[in-house]
This record gives C-alpha cells, structure tokens and sequence, in this order.
C-alpha cells in the first residue's frame, strides 16, 4: 500500500481552514460571554489549536478507511463519472456494465 500525497495535502489544508475557522468561532463566542479581548483571545487560540489538531488525525484515519472501504466493496462504491457524464460501475467481476443513461446513436 503506497501513500498518497493527495490525501497528505487534503489533510493539511482542511486541517488549516479548521483552525482558522475554529479560533473566530471560538473569539467570538468567548468574547461575548466574557467581554475581555486578551482572555478571550487567548482562549479561543487553545481551542482552535486542540481541537482542529484531533480532529485532523481523525480525518486522516477517516479518510484512509473510506479509501479502503470503497474498494472491499466495489457494489457500494460511488460510480466514476467520465467527461461525456456517464456512470461506470465496476461490479465485482471488474468489468464495466455500461451507462447510467443511454446516448441516441
């Protein structure tokens, strides 16, 4: 099994709009109880640092079982769609069994 890039760089993003996300989250309502920018700031910043950073790992580790879920079972693996918007399925013999739709010849 090789590990694949996409899957690091998606991680890594979603992780950093997370955080960004999870600290205004976090200032805003902190500060509306609180009314204290330097507490509330600092708070927020813990929250937007742990929580996000747990939920990263659990994306990853998510992300990789759907992968390998995906492929265990071919029969409920989403279609892959091509440029002209037909659906592939592969059944469990692998092979293509047509078009979600049919084309007029």
């Amino acid at each position: 099994m090789k590990l694949k890039f996409p899957t690091i760089a998606k991680t890594a993003t979603y992780g950093l709009m997370h955080v960004t996300i999870s600290f205004f989250v976090s200032w805003f309502v902190t500060y509306s109880l609180t009314h204290d920018v330097r507490a509330s700031f600092v708070t927020a910043l813990g929250i937007s640092i742990l929580e996000p950073s747990i939920q990263i790992v659990g994306y990853y580790f998510h992300e990789k079982a759907w992968i390998k879920w995906g492929k265990n079972h071919p029969s409920q693996a989403a279609p892959e769609w091509n440029v002209s918007g037909c659906a592939h399925h592969h059944h469990h013999d692998g092979h293509h069994h047509g078009h979600d739709h049919h084309h007029k010849h």
